[in-house]
């Protein structure tokens, strides 16, 4: 996963072209709350990254991929 400002490069082209859809996203990224998407637990049956993916929604976090301090934003609603 790239870091932020390219994800913004990916994600933009995709609510003008689906504007009736609700686009979702496999981690809780900032640049996925600026643009109103939601999230899914592409990790499924598997209980511990389950955990982990949970973690993220209610509490963000840092995305070490990329090594970016608070690219995951909470998202206790979703």
């Amino acid at each position: 996963m790239p870091r932020k400002e390219v994800r913004k490069d990916y994600i933009a082209p995709f609510q003008p072209a689906f504007p009736k859809a609700k686009i979702l996203m496999r981690r809780p990224f900032d640049t996925g709350l600026e643009g109103d998407f939601g999230i899914y637990n592409d990790v499924f049956g598997d209980k511990s990254a389950t955990k982990t993916w949970l973690n993220w929604i209610q509490n963000g976090g840092s995305y070490d991929q990329t090594q970016e301090q608070a690219a995951l934003k909470a998202m206790p609603n979703a």
